[in-house]
């Protein structure tokens, strides 16, 4: 079956289906593949047969990239056994050992499948050990009504649900100091992303810290993107500054949905006070692979040699625009990559992108704005993506003439 015979039949039974790098862009949702049949190191095959380069890694959970034979080993053993039963799998202790050993925050845990469930439930935690209820919130934590409810999303929610996140941005020591001051007898908890399109200014952190305890509130690590990827440690091994809990997620089970809330002994016991809990909560099949995700990374350095492909794809990406003189940029942090094309002249930042990713599609790299590199990522991959960089730089200073 072809392409757009797939495509006809999704359209029928499914909302939405198309891949996220081409929503919003017409000719990018024709001319794109929808569907792979298999993936191996940092490429995708499409229905056709076609090879394409894969640079976002669905925003960075394939840390090890496709069909890694650690990862391969891990699920095929485990098939064998039942993954979800009325008993627990040993897998789930050794998996809360490793982030208890590798978090320096975490002495207890609890599972969940993504980032926004354990963000959710470490806002619910923050409530109950305080009896507070507002949220001072960096950064972006997931589709729970707690955070969407106050993110510009109109419809779903209550209006008695509003008011209850307030947002300020990383680096912003000034607005939070400004909130608490204004509010910080009602805080609960201050949920922030350590690093993100940008790197935690010196000092600002332990700040946010020094704030948290001034006011009684507790402070939380949304390390969904950052931990294994970043550091080993997270930001907070790297920065040294403990939070109370931290979120954890993504690269932990290199695309397979795992995610844990972790944090201090003395916080982790009122959980019990509120409710979290879900079907899918002890499914052995994600610890199997956390399991041999996590003792992979922490054996090979991996997170270090990320960093140094994440600064080649940074670097072939600066020469293709000084190239041909288009002011893009790269923003980020080690293990993760934001393309930005501020606006020139009468060209604007969307339709830089939209030329960008068409250039990334035709010379086979899955069009994106943002790179998560994986392990398996190859000097060859590289020197194919700053090819496709340049001919897509050459397009955008061509439309401008």
């Amino acid at each position: 079956m072809s392409e757009l015979e797939w495509r006809e039949r999704s359209r029928r039974v499914l909302h939405r289906c198309y891949p996220s790098f081409a929503e919003g862009s017409g000719e990018l949702l024709r001319s794109c593949p929808w569907f792979y049949v298999s993936g191996q190191g940092a490429r995708l095959y499409a229905e056709n047969g076609e090879a394409y380069l894969d640079l976002e890694m669905e925003r960075g959970p394939n840390i090890l990239g496709y069909g890694h034979p650690v990862i391969r080993a891990a699920i095929e053993e485990h098939a064998k056994l039942g993954v979800q039963t009325a008993m627990f799998h040993r897998f789930e202790v050794e998996v809360a050992e490793t982030l208890v050993e590798l978090i320096p925050c975490a002495e207890q845990v609890v599972f969940a499948k993504n980032g926004s469930d354990v963000c959710a439930a470490a806002v619910r935690l923050a409530r109950t050990v305080t009896g507070r209820e507002l949220i001072l919130s960096s950064g972006f934590h997931g589709f729970h009504d707690w955070y969407v409810a106050d993110h510009g999303w109109p419809n779903g929610f209550p209006n008695s649900w509003r008011g209850f996140v307030k947002d300020f941005e990383l680096n912003d020591f000034d607005t939070l100091r400004k909130l608490t001051d204004e509010c910080g007898r009602d805080v609960a908890g201050i949920i922030i992303e350590p690093a993100h399109r940008h790197m935690p200014a010196p000092g600002f952190l332990e700040a946010v810290r020094d704030l948290a305890n001034q006011w009684g509130a507790l402070l939380i690590f949304d390390e969904v993107v950052t931990a294994f990827r970043l550091h080993m440690t997270g930001a907070q091994g790297l920065f040294g500054v403990m939070p109370d809990l931290t979120c954890l997620g993504k690269a932990m089970g290199n695309g397979y949905p795992i995610s844990a809330l972790v944090g201090r002994k003395d916080v982790m016991k009122h959980l019990g006070e509120t409710f979290f809990s879900m079907t899918y909560q002890h499914d052995s099949l994600g610890f199997a692979v956390a399991r041999a995700c996590l003792s992979y990374l922490r054996d090979n350095e991996v997170t270090g040699l990320i960093s140094a492909r994440t600064n080649a794809l940074k670097s072939v990406f600066n020469e293709a625009a000084i190239a041909h003189e288009v002011p893009a940029r790269v923003l980020g942090s080690p293990g993760r990559l934001d393309f930005d094309f501020p606006p020139i002249g009468e060209l604007s930042s969307v339709k830089q992108a939209e030329l960008f990713c068409q250039v990334l599609l035709e010379s086979h790299v899955l069009p994106a704005t943002s790179a998560f590199p994986c392990e398996q990522l190859s000097e060859a991959d590289i020197a194919q993506a700053g090819e496709a960089f340049r001919l897509a730089m050459r397009r955008i200073r061509e439309s401008l003439r």
